[in-house]
């Protein structure tokens, strides 16, 4: 699915390796940093997830929020868990 700038995006919810459920409603009013990333055991995934760790303080106290998403089993996210 592809946005313009100003577009709403359709509602989902996903559910994160600790068993909570997200869903993209859970975050209106917010601006949002939705990141996809392949796997956590994705050498550069991991590294830019990280990157973003150290700069997200800053980010949210701007008032940002940010959700990263694996396309990865849920086995291989718990192995990696933050």
């Amino acid at each position: 699915m592809h946005l313009r700038a100003g577009q709403s995006a359709l509602d989902f919810s996903l559910t994160d390796v600790a068993g909570n459920v997200h869903t993209l409603h859970d975050y209106r009013g917010t601006h949002l940093l939705f990141m996809l990333y392949r796997s956590p055991d994705c050498a550069l995934c991991s590294l830019r997830l990280y990157q973003m760790g150290v700069i997200y303080p800053r980010l949210q106290a701007l008032g940002l929020a940010m959700l990263a998403v694996f396309e990865a089993d849920p086995a291989t996210s718990r192995r990696f868990r933050w």
